[in-house]
């Protein structure tokens, strides 16, 4: 027999002898140490036969551990193994711990004890047995997980709260030994997405049970008992938490503060009702009462996390910070305080310092969807697409039926929006619409990633379906203002696309509704502007001068709101240009000089806020090029050699600036200066450049013609001549 079919027997024999002993234990336990606690807390609960049932365990043969709340205030209380029918009467308590919630009850008969283990040695991953009892019914076994570990408090957390019927049991290794008893599930607002869900189970640790199991004292009858003052405030206390998780919030609050009136000094009362002023939206109460916690009990964990959970509901995201450290510091793996910490921090925009946190938390708990979600977010912000967009698709796989996860789509989406697939992007805003087709967020979203697919789709001339893109665009954000009529965004992301369609009509009117909406909403002024631009290219004279107008007084408009916007001077320095064009048309050279001069003006506002832009030097050299030419033709030569000179230099210098990738047209505009001042060979040498970047621009063809034409090489320019009217046959009236 060879080594592996050997190994292969061994490990089943292991695993067989495993079961086995997992099952011998977990019979002996049921049979002789596992009993149901049944308490009524009411006349009621006598009449109707309803009570509270938990679990409980012998540690000796005459003592058994539960729950405190279980016994504390009972007018009724039953212990029975329901394996064997055997009940056990109660003859009173021996000691209790009120902060751990559990009591030493002596009874009458004898069962077996469970040995205590020892819980030092337990790690986040051990799998223990837990013990459940619903009414009527045998005692069922559940395997869980250890989630978190509070040292501190000495504390085992589980992911999940226990069931009712499990409170009190023992949580037993696969020696059979007690590691920890199962105590009421805590529960805390999540407040920090829709798919927070922070309901956990806790486990007291078996080593902590040590200073309980040795302090026995004489035995006190139940009723005797419930009736300290201590007792008493718990068992109230209790009764508010069992509704404030029905959410029966008055009745709660009423019973922490007859808690509270009893023992001023119980920090679990405060704690409680502070959860319930953050559901009424009293978050200073809420910060009282968790102070007044912390001040009682410094070691408290979950009164930071719960102050922590009020300052976040204030935004005071600082001290959320430093209230999730002081609770890390006591269980340096709290899960929420891990979870709070790295939220406050993006909400900070630490991004560095939140990415580092949720992947502690994800270290913690491989299962969050709401720390892989909003990594997601993170990764976005550090502009890790990819890595968001591996986030995001986590999500989905651990929670497939968007439950909890409303917006993974959409932002998954996103990512992938932001990485230029819009094709997948759109897939996935589909199914973000599916989901949540009330959402106009969602529409003004796919209707981006539409336009933006058909600007690529009309690059690669597939114009039919860009056009369909467009219109489909359209009908997206239409709808996004149907579901929010006051989102000025939406009617400006509509004229663009509007604009695209060259519907310019459509178009202004959407941005003249975005202007009304919002006066100070700067996109609109500047598209309302660039379509104005298109139109007024196809009017008369008179037309395109109030064209170009309006232009320019939506581009200050937009100035006056954002006048740092190099962009903007230059687009107003662009109009000015043409305004400049046509006033000359009209033979006005007061006002095309005003307005060349204007246009330099604006290039030159644009230079300085981004020196590094070649575009506005070889805009600015063409302003003064058609500016000089100008006073060429009105005879003022005492300016026309600075001016050409002066362009000259921009051009020079924006042609420096794209050496590495040339740009044609800055050739085409050097080469017209170079004609200006009589250096025809540099010029052709330009218009030969310019030809190469871009063979088929009848003007370059035709101006090279008229610099040939200068220098004698007349059959050459009558070949540029011949070609540019191939081209273009009204060329030569088109050329000043």
């Amino acid at each position: 027999m060879n080594a592996t079919i050997i190994n292969l027997i061994l490990i089943k024999t292991m695993k067989t002898r495993r079961k086995s002993t997992n099952i011998s234990f977990t019979e002996n336990v049921l049979k002789h140490s596992l009993v149901r606690v049944s308490s009524g807390f009411s006349e009621e609960d006598a009449r109707s036969g309803r009570s509270l049932i938990r679990s409980g365990f012998f540690v000796e043969s005459d003592l058994i551990l539960t729950n405190l709340h279980v016994i504390a205030g009972a007018l009724s209380i039953s212990v029975e193994n329901v394996s064997t029918n055997t009940e056990f009467p109660i003859e009173g308590v021996v000691a209790h711990d009120f902060i751990r919630d559990l009591v030493l009850l002596k009874v009458a008969g004898e069962g077996i004890p469970i040995p205590i283990g020892d819980s030092d040695p337990v790690i986040i991953g051990n799998v223990l047995s837990v013990f459940g009892h619903k009414k009527g019914k045998r005692p069922v076994t559940e395997r869980v997980r250890i989630h978190e570990i509070n040292n501190t408090e000495k504390r085992l957390l589980f992911k999940k709260a226990f069931k009712q019927g499990q409170c009190g049991s023992p949580l037993l290794n696969t020696s059979g030994e007690v590691i920890g008893v199962a105590v009421l599930g805590a529960w805390d607002i999540p407040i920090l997405s829709p798919q927070s869900n922070l309901n956990c189970g806790y486990a007291i640790t078996a080593n902590d049970l040590t200073s309980l199991l040795s302090c026995e004292q004489d035995v006190v009858t139940v009723e005797e008992w419930s009736n300290q003052p201590l007792i008493r405030s718990y068992h109230t206390a209790f009764k508010g938490q069992t509704l404030l998780l029905s959410r029966e919030i008055d009745l709660a609050i009423e019973q922490f503060d007859i808690a509270l009136k009893i023992n001023p000094e119980l920090s679990v009362a405060y704690c409680s009702r502070a959860a319930v002023y953050i559901i009424l939206g009293e978050k200073e109460k809420a910060l009282s009462d968790s102070d007044r916690a912390i001040e009682l009990n410094p070691d408290y964990v979950d009164a930071y996390i719960r102050r922590a959970t009020a300052y976040m509901s204030l935004n005071r995201y600082s001290k959320v910070i430093a209230d999730c450290e002081a609770a890390l510091k006591l269980s340096p793996d709290h899960y929420q305080a891990s979870l709070f910490k790295a939220f406050a921090n993006l909400s900070l925009e630490n991004f560095d310092e939140a990415l580092t946190q949720y992947d502690k938390v994800i270290s913690i708990d491989d299962k969050s969807v709401e720390a892989y979600f909003d990594r997601g977010e993170t990764k976005i912000q550090l502009n890790d697409l990819q890595g968001a967009i591996e986030d995001f698709s986590k999500v989905i796989r651990l929670n497939p039926n968007v439950e909890r996860c409303e917006g993974v789509y959409q932002r998954r989406g996103d990512a992938k929006y932001l990485l230029g697939d819009f094709v997948n992007a759109i897939k996935d805003y589909d199914k973000a619409i599916q989901d949540f087709s009330f959402d106009d967020v969602i529409y003004n979203s796919r209707g981006l990633a539409k336009h933006n697919l058909a600007e690529k789709e009309t690059e690669m001339g597939r114009t039919k379906f860009a056009q369909k893109l467009f219109n489909e665009a359209v009908q997206d954000f239409t709808q996004g203002i149907l579901l929010d009529p006051e989102m000025e965004g939406y009617l400006n992301n509509r004229a663009i696309s509007k604009k695209s369609l060259k519907d310019y009509e459509g178009a202004i009117k959407d941005c003249d509704e975005a202007v009304q909406l919002n006066s100070e909403y700067f996109p609109a002024y500047v598209n309302r502007a660039s379509i104005r631009l298109i139109v007024a290219e196809d009017k008369t004279v008179e037309e395109s001068v109030k064209l170009y107008s309006k232009t320019i007084e939506d581009y200050t408009a937009a100035l006056k709101l954002n006048i740092s916007d190099f962009a903007v001077y230059t687009s107003r320095g662009l109009a000015y240009l043409l305004m400049g064009n046509k006033m000359k048309e009209k033979e006005d050279y007061t006002n095309c000089i005003k307005n060349y001069r204007k246009s330099i003006n604006d290039f030159t506002h644009a230079i300085k806020l981004d020196p590094n832009d070649a575009v506005n030097y070889n805009n600015r050299a063409w302003g003064r090029y058609t500016l000089g030419k100008i006073e060429t033709d009105k005879v003022n030569i005492e300016i026309i050699s600075n001016l050409f000179q002066d362009a000259l230099n921009d051009s020079n210098v924006a042609i420096q600036m794209q050496l590495e990738k040339p740009i044609s047209s800055f050739y085409y505009t050097r080469a017209c200066i170079y004609v200006e001042l009589e250096d025809y060979n540099k010029a052709i040498d330009d218009f030969n450049e310019a030809n190469r970047g871009d063979p088929k621009s009848a003007s370059v063809l035709f101006r090279r013609g008229l610099a040939k034409q200068e220098i004698g090489e007349h059959e050459q320019a009558e070949d540029d001549f011949a070609a540019a009217k191939e081209l273009d046959p009204d060329i030569e009236s088109n050329i000043d």
